[in-house]
């Protein structure tokens, strides 16, 4: 039941973790289009 348990842990910290990364990364890509649109003018 042990074992169970920090499997379903794991999954959820993975899952998490990947999402935050996610968000973290497309904000930064968005942040970079903005500069990048911002130059262009």
């Amino acid at each position: 039941m042990i074992t169970k348990s920090i499997v379903i842990t794991y999954l959820l910290i993975t899952i998490g973790v990947s999402i935050y990364y996610r968000a973290k990364f497309h904000s930064l890509e968005d942040f970079g289009a903005a500069k990048i649109s911002k130059n262009n003018e």
